[in-house]
């Protein structure tokens, strides 16, 4: 198997070691070490230690003395890398497995059980990248599996699982710092993970990294990290105050606003309070924070709103007699491999045999249709998507 293929099949993407240094920072932070007399830590995907070394290394001295690290990787020739390198720390205990994570809570008849046999005690901190496998690559049998078992629905993603499986080993009022997909946040197949994120945690911060490539995986990625809140306290998360979220993206417009400031890195930009322009080498990035904003249904995507663009919503909100939402169902959007094979205009000349049946074809409606009020297009001159062709597909999102 080719390192590529091998890579996206197991979902390993590890973790460069500045995103490492920036998490494990933002971890620390949160952390109320006047209790503590010791610390258990887990990373559960923990590849060769980056993310455990990067924590050691920002843990105070008299606290990693006393720490126990605990990192399970499937893969041999990385735990022993993890292990040599935490080896250099002068940590009470560095406890490396090699075994599938996720396993361990799986019965024979496929079903989660009482997680037995997990840690002996639950972390203090759980620190992790996990696997990010999307379901067409996990095989149907599995991935139906591992939603049974873990208590998700839909189009599931391996790291969904890992962060269900983590909260079990994470002790009430523990932080866990996780390097997810950014998917979760807004898309229908993240409503399970969403809801149970919610219902588990408060979010203390939720940073999406958005297209500053600061990995090779090709998944957008965020940073959540979060405080497990005990069962009996759970019923105060429906009133909960509104989480900080930090957004990052390329900025591709000139606008007439003040120059961008000049940084070193895009970890620069991430630790700066202040909205606006940041210049890296020559890319520029746009920084926006804000409060996260929980839908009343885990259907219904988290809101990451600045104060403008909260106003500017509810001032449209305010004026508007209904959505569109209101009177039809609204799609993010549609994938296709090639638009021109499938939305076209001309299906009555694409040959019979390579033509789908009329009850395959779809009208569709773009912004090029719309108009004030109305579509600019006669319904019967809109294109048609056609949803199923032998040998290609298309689906919407």
């Amino acid at each position: 198997m080719s390192s590529i293929t091998q890579q996206k099949a197991t979902g390993s993407h590890y973790t460069p070691p500045e995103l490492a240094r920036f998490l494990s920072e933002r971890i620390v932070a949160q952390v109320d070490f006047c209790p503590l007399s010791k610390m258990r830590i887990l990373d559960p995907a923990c590849g060769d230690g980056e993310l455990l070394v990067a924590l050691a290394e920002a843990l105070p001295n008299n606290i990693l003395r006393n720490s126990i690290f605990t990192g399970i990787e499937i893969d041999s020739s990385s735990i022993e890398k993890a292990e040599e390198r935490l080896g250099a720390f002068l940590s009470k205990s560095n406890r490396l497995k090699k075994m599938d994570f996720l396993e361990r809570y799986i019965g024979l008849e496929g079903q989660v059980g009482l997680f037995a046999n997990s840690p002996s005690k639950p972390v203090d901190i759980v620190i992790a990248n996990p696997p990010y496998v999307r379901t067409q690559n996990l095989g149907a049998h599995k991935a139906q599996m591992l939603s049974r078992a873990f208590g998700l629905k839909g189009r599931i993603d391996l790291y969904q699982v890992f962060v269900v499986a983590m909260t079990q080993c994470l002790k009430d009022n523990g932080i866990i710092g996780i390097i997810t997909s950014n998917r979760f946040i807004s898309t229908r197949s993240g409503a399970s993970i969403r809801k149970f994120i919610a219902e588990q945690y408060e979010i203390v911060e939720l940073i999406d990294l958005g297209d500053t490539k600061l990995f090779e995986a090709a998944v957008l990625p965020a940073i959540l990290i979060a405080r497990k809140v005990p069962e009996a306290s759970r019923f105060l998360l429906k009133s909960r105050t509104q989480s900080r979220f930090v957004r990052i993206y390329e900025s591709r417009t000139r606008t007439h606003l003040a120059k961008p400031t000049k940084v070193d890195s895009v970890y620069d930009v991430l630790k700066r309070k202040s909205d606006g322009e940041y210049l890296v080498s020559t890319t520029r990035f746009r920084l926006s924070t804000g409060v996260l904003s929980f839908a009343n249904s885990s259907s219904e995507p988290w809101q990451m709103l600045t104060a403008s663009e909260k106003k500017w919503i509810d001032k449209i909100n305010s004026a508007a007699k209904c959505r569109i939402s209101d009177l039809v169902k609204v799609r993010v959007g549609i994938k296709t491999t090639a638009d021109l094979v499938f939305i076209r205009s001309d299906w009555n000349d694409v040959p019979e045999d390579r033509r789908p049946e009329r009850c395959l074809l779809r009208p569709i409606f773009s912004h090029d249709d719309a108009g004030r009020w109305r579509s600019c297009t006669e319904r019967t001159s809109l294109k048609k998507i056609g949803i199923s062709i032998t040998g290609l597909n298309s689906s919407a999102n």
